[in-house]
C-alpha cells in the first residue's frame, strides 16, 4: 500500500522524512526468532506485524522512568509482597 502526508509547519521535513519508519516500514523479521509460546503464537496469528519506530529513545525512556518512580519504602513492601506471596 501506499500512504500519503502533508505536513506543514518546523517540523514537516523531519516528520515527512520518518514517517516510513513511523509506519513500521524498516521491519526486518529476517532474524526475528520468538522462543516463548505466547510470542510464538502471536507472531503466527499477525505475520507482517508492522511496529514503528520514532528513534527518539530518549523522550520515550525519560517519561517511563519518571512515572516508574517509587518511594524506596514503598518498593521494598512491594518486593516483599511479591516474594512472600
Amino acid at each position: 500500500g501506499t500512504v500519503d502526508c502533508e505536513a506543514w509547519g518546523p517540523g514537516a521535513p523531519e516528520f515527512t522524512e520518518t514517517l516510513p519508519a513511523l509506519l513500521g516500514a524498516d521491519d526486518d523479521a529476517s532474524g526475528f526468532d520468538p522462543q516463548h509460546p505466547t510470542i510464538v503464537a502471536a507472531a503466527r496469528k499477525v505475520p507482517h506485524l508492522r511496529l514503528g519506530r520514532t528513534g527518539r529513545v530518549l523522550e520515550a525512556l525519560m517519561p517511563a522512568v519518571l512515572e516508574q518512580r517509587v518511594v524506596g519504602k514503598d518498593a521494598r513492601r512491594a518486593w516483599r509482597k511479591l516474594v512472600t506471596a
